[in-house]
């Protein structure tokens, strides 16, 4: 799956993420992996849960928290045009940030 996001109004950060795979050597968990490419450092990362959807939503929310506290995002150049609600990303958080 991948979403694109503007930067200074150009298509030029993507977010990829990746099917839950299940975590051979752990104890049934899943993870399930995500880049972030454009905002200078690439990110990569994972959500793990206990089945696929957990893992799938956790990853959505580490992507969240680590956009919306990027400098880029504060400063107002960091947008997707698919957002209904202006300023969001579409992506959830855990609830730690002070919109």
């Amino acid at each position: 799956m991948r979403r694109v996001l503007q930067l200074d109004e150009v298509d030029a950060v993507q977010v990829e993420i990746f099917s839950p795979v299940e975590d051979v050597g752990s104890f049934g968990d899943y993870l399930c992996r995500f880049k972030i490419n454009g905002l200078g450092k690439n990110v990569e990362g994972y959500g793990a849960g206990i089945d696929s959807i957990n893992a799938l939503v956790g990853a959505l929310i580490i992507i969240g928290n680590k956009l919306y506290t990027t400098e880029e995002y504060k400063s107002g150049r960091l947008s997707w045009s698919g957002s209904i609600d202006r300023g969001k990303l579409g992506f959830p958080t855990a609830g730690l940030i002070n919109w």
